[in-house]
């Protein structure tokens, strides 16, 4: 049956187009399948002359794509109801369009125009880039941005005057080079696709992955392009299908994606998500080392943090217990104490003498690293341990597993803390290591440090 008033049953809400995978992407070259459809190019209205309202679109796969639907006019072809708020792409545009006209110019991303103007990136993305290889952008919707402003609580005044829009939007963009969907499947699966972006962990994961959708007739096979940040310690925390896929323009390639790329917390922040860090936040809010580390991070204007990368060696609340029981007070003398900001600062690397944010299996025996107390070294001890399972009922050998540990010693060895090796937090800046007890850069008593040097920071 061919588009009409009686196609209204048979084509896919409107409502529901965001989670097609990408074989239903509407055409904008003119062929669908093995048919050519010169004259139905992009997501419209086809019929309006024949008073029929409904949009539809001819899909670029129509044998892999579960929504389609047969067209008897064009052998092969085949189409689908669509959402030109989702759909729309400039149809048939030229491949001289640049990144940034081809954005301008889609009705289905004006909200991602006005932002990438408030962002002074509309040049960016009208150039050839620094190599002169292009870029790729990964293009929110405005489904998708009016759907990550529902989810934040935020409008769209408040999104557009974030100090953090341009951060958010160099999420959205690789440089040194541009890719279609198999090549974006092979760079995202092996190290991940580079963004702009400056933040630790934004290189973009994507993969390709098919399954199956049941039909009245046929189970029908499908791919999406799916993408997720390169997240330090929790892969897939931030997802997103592609809706449209590949588009050429003159200076690269443009993805039409389902969901926004957000960024993940400065390190402080991630800090303060954690329960069992609560007593440390608490720690970092009283002395104000919180506030310094996470101030304009990332910076408005570059999207770089002033302490970047850093590692937070973050005590339990369970060590700051242990700590306020060993001198002789409750946690809030703790908190109370002088030397607090002095012993804060010994728990996170300074990134002029440690240059990237180090991961718990990186913690290697015998390293040490400075931090932003004076520069003061803590040092890396790391220990294999074997410890018996039991016996081989069948061979009567003992069975044995070797178990790492790895603990930190202050300096003069006035204290060390055991790593928890499965405790880690990723920040946009940095990372965040649970540790089992407060590190000590001069001996405390409940009078205070017998010796404390000028702290590194005011």
């Amino acid at each position: 049956m061919e588009p009409g008033t009686a196609v209204l049953d048979l084509i896919t809400p409107a409502s529901e187009i965001e989670d097609l995978p990408g074989a239903c992407n509407c055409t904008l070259t003119g062929i669908s399948g093995v048919a050519s459809v010169d004259d139905f190019l992009g997501c419209d209205n086809f019929l309006s002359s024949q008073g029929d309202d409904t949009y539809y679109c001819y899909v670029v796969s129509p044998e892999a794509c579960p929504a389609v639907q047969a067209s008897p006019r064009f052998s092969g072809a085949g189409y689908r109801g669509c959402n030109p708020e989702v759909d729309a792409v400039v149809a048939g545009a030229p491949d001289s369009f640049t990144l940034w006209e081809l954005v301008a110019e889609s009705p289905s991303l004006s909200f991602l125009a006005t932002a990438l103007e408030v962002a002074n990136l509309t040049d960016t993305l009208a150039s050839a880039g620094p190599d002169g290889q292009g870029y790729t952008l990964f293009a929110p919707s405005n489904y998708a941005i009016a759907t990550f402003l529902e989810s934040t609580n935020t409008t769209i005044g408040q999104f557009l005057a974030s100090p953090k829009l341009l951060a958010i939007l160099l999420n959205h963009v690789t440089s040194g080079g541009t890719y279609n969907a198999t090549q974006a499947d092979e760079a995202g699966s092996s190290g991940g696709i580079p963004t702009l972006s400056p933040g630790l962990f934004s290189d973009i994961q994507a993969s390709l992955e098919g399954g199956f959708t049941v039909t009245p007739t046929d189970a029908v096979p499908f791919q999406a392009l799916v993408l997720a940040n390169s997240v330090y310690g929790a892969d897939g925390i931030i997802e997103g299908t592609v809706a449209t896929a590949d588009v050429a323009a003159g200076n690269g390639h443009l993805y039409i994606i389902s969901n926004v790329i957000a960024l993940l917390a400065d390190v402080v922040t991630a800090v303060g998500n954690e329960p069992r860090l609560s007593t440390f936040t608490q720690a970092l809010n009283v002395s104000g080392i919180g506030q310094l580390l996470s101030e304009d991070c990332p910076d408005p204007e570059t999207a770089i943090c002033k302490y970047s990368p850093i590692t937070a060696f973050a005590p339990t609340n369970d060590a700051f217990d242990q700590l306020a029981s060993d001198l002789g007070v409750d946690v809030e003398g703790l908190l109370a104490l002088p030397e607090l900001s002095d012993i804060l600062l010994y728990h996170f690397t300074d990134p002029s003498l440690v240059t990237s944010p180090i991961a718990p299996e990186q913690l290697v025996s015998d390293t040490t690293l400075g931090t932003l107390y004076e520069g003061k070294n803590i040092t890396v001890v790391s220990n294999s341990t074997s410890l018996p399972l039991g016996v081989n009922r069948l061979t009567g050998e003992t069975l044995v597993t070797t178990v790492r540990s790895v603990s930190l010693e202050s300096v003069d060895g006035l204290s060390s803390a055991q790593v928890n090796l499965r405790g880690s937090l990723a920040g946009y800046n940095g990372v965040a290591i649970l540790i089992d007890e407060v590190l000590l850069p001069f001996a405390l008593s409940s009078n205070g440090p017998s010796a404390s040097p000028e702290p590194l920071l005011d």
